[in-house]
C-alpha cells in the first residue's frame, strides 16, 4: 500500500527550520527533525533534499509575506521583524 503524503508534515518541517534560523541555530537533518516525530527521511519524502527545503522555505515565507500585503497587515515603509510565526496570514 502507498502511503499518501501528509501536508501537515511539510509544513512542520517548514515551521521547524524556520524556528531554528530564528534563533540562529544551525539546521541540519538531525536538529530539524528532533523532538517533531519523524525521521530525517521525512525531508527527501517532502522535499527531495535540503536544498529542497530551503526552496519550500523561501516560497512559503515570500507566500505569507504577500499575504500579508495583501490583506493591508503591512503598510509601505514598515519593517517586518521577529521570528518567522509571527508572519502567519491574519
Amino acid at each position: 500500500m502507498v502511503r499518501t503524503k501528509d501536508p501537515a508534515i511539510r509544513s512542520l518541517l517548514i515551521d521547524r527550520a524556520a524556528q531554528l534560523l530564528a534563533a540562529r541555530e544551525p539546521v541540519t537533518l538531525r536538529s530539524l527533525v528532533a523532538g517533531t516525530g519523524v525521521s530525517t527521511m521525512a525531508v527527501y519524502t517532502y522535499f527531495g533534499s535540503m536544498d529542497g527545503l530551503w526552496a519550500a522555505m523561501r516560497q512559503e515565507g515570500f507566500t505569507r509575506l504577500a499575504a500579508r500585503l495583501a490583506t493591508g497587515h503591512l503598510e509601505r515603509g514598515t519593517r517586518v521583524t521577529g521570528s518567522w510565526p509571527r508572519l502567519a496570514p491574519a
